[in-house]
């Protein structure tokens, strides 16, 4: 079974309720026997808005996007951002994942929703 964990954060970057939640679900998941992923928004000011970069954690690929809001003007992009939902598909054509668990989209973008349903996941 192939999983990707959408998130608003992962640790050890944040480390709240959802982030935790998100995390320990993913690697029971993996303990389990799935191949889980995540995709999750970062921040790194060294990178261009949007951008993609992997990095292992907790035994996991987590797919961080650059996230620094330098292209927000007004409230509906932060929740509605085609860039966001470009860099998603991006993930979601390398990993190709049977389910896609949606925790949250804040600082993402609602469209990762249908997004996923239109790449055949669950």
């Amino acid at each position: 079974m192939r999983i990707l964990t959408v998130v608003h954060g992962y640790p050890p970057k944040q480390m709240a309720g959802a982030e935790i939640y998100a995390r320990n679900l993913s690697v029971e998941f993996a303990r389990q026997g799935a191949h889980v992923e995540v995709f999750c928004p970062g921040e790194d000011r060294s990178r261009s808005e949007y951008e993609l970069w992997t990095e292992e954690q907790d035994g996991l690929r987590v797919h961080r996007m650059n996230r620094a809001f330098s292209d927000v003007h007004s409230l509906d992009d932060t929740w509605n951002s085609l860039g966001a939902e470009e860099s998603f598909r991006e993930v979601l054509s390398r990993f190709q994942p049977e389910i896609v668990h949606v925790h949250h989209v804040i600082g993402l973008s609602s469209s990762v929703i249908p997004a996923a349903r239109a790449a055949g996941a669950k």
